[in-house]
């Protein structure tokens, strides 16, 4: 059934890029939060403790949905056996179903239907943590005078 192996591939085709964008956006968003915590001791101002717990809180945040999409790694270090993250399942879905012209397995299916749930939740996530939350601490920097961050747009009037 060819036209129902070329809509699941769509399927497969849009879930793979939202994660792989979604993994970029959390890497980012890592890298953002330890430049924070450097600005946040480099500003003056007196809320500096309360700053870097909530980058701390933050951090946590991002490390669990990396977990999600992961899978948990320090488990598989210790050879353990651990359930995959939403990457390794789409991943093992595009590495299945990309070079054949069969139909998917069950298992494809089923690996595919864990992500199209899942996922939406934690982009939304994601979304939340990257544009609310960072996006705040950066605002209150700025507004404390802080050092210029990466992925922060800086703000000048002219002194008016």
């Amino acid at each position: 059934d060819e036209p129902a192996a070329a809509a699941f591939r769509m399927q497969v085709t849009e879930a793979y890029r939202a994660i792989v964008g979604a993994t970029n956006v959390a890497d980012e968003a890592r890298d953002r939060i330890r430049h924070l915590r450097q600005a946040v001791l480099d500003t003056p101002g007196e809320d500096r403790r309360a700053l870097l717990a909530d980058l701390d809180a933050i951090d946590e945040r991002v490390m669990d949905l990396q977990q999600r999409f992961y899978g948990d790694r320090t488990i598989a270090r210790r050879s353990e056996a651990t359930l995959p993250g939403l990457s390794g399942r789409i991943n093992r879905v595009v590495m299945g179903f990309w070079t054949t012209s069969s139909a998917p397995t069950q298992t494809m299916r089923d690996n595919y239907a864990i992500v199209a749930v899942e996922l939406p939740g934690v982009i939304d996530e994601l979304r939340q943590v990257v544009e609310v939350d960072l996006a705040a601490i950066e605002s209150t920097i700025e507004e404390q005078g802080g050092p210029w961050t990466p992925g922060r747009m800086p703000v000048f009037d002219g002194g008016e």
